[in-house]
């Protein structure tokens, strides 16, 4: 590459890691996707299904995320008992794990000292639509 406002070349060695919800190899097959490009990137691919498929997985991730919210915005940090994960796991999370994370901030941001999760699920406002 050579650095703006520069005339040096440097040699440099990367990895690109992409991440799409489209299946890519159907796309370049109907021509929305440039095939030379897809078989550039398509050199591992790792398949990581949706919330929706692994509701199991969410009370862990929405505690780890809970956490590191807490932490970031110098919250106390919550506990989340059993009626919050069974609640979080009967949404679909159609925003995935990006939608988990954003509420875990909502909901850090709305607790008190002693306050449990339960305690204010109710009272976090869902996104309106845009």
């Amino acid at each position: 590459l050579t650095p703006l406002g520069s005339n040096d070349i440097r040699r440099i060695d990367l990895r690109v890691v992409a991440a799409t919800k489209v299946d890519l190899g159907r796309s370049d097959q109907r021509g929305d996707f440039r095939e030379d490009l897809y078989f550039r990137l398509n050199v591992v691919t790792l398949r990581i299904p949706p919330l929706r498929e692994r509701r199991g997985d969410i009370p862990m991730l929405f505690g780890h995320f809970l956490g590191k919210a807490a932490e970031r915005f110098g919250r106390p940090v919550a506990r989340v008992n059993a009626a919050v994960s069974d609640h979080l796991q009967s949404h679909d999370w159609p925003g995935n794990v990006r939608e988990l994370a954003h509420f875990a901030d909502r909901v850090a941001l709305g607790l008190g000292p002693e306050d449990e999760v339960r305690a204010v699920f109710a009272h976090v406002p869902e996104p309106e639509a845009t």
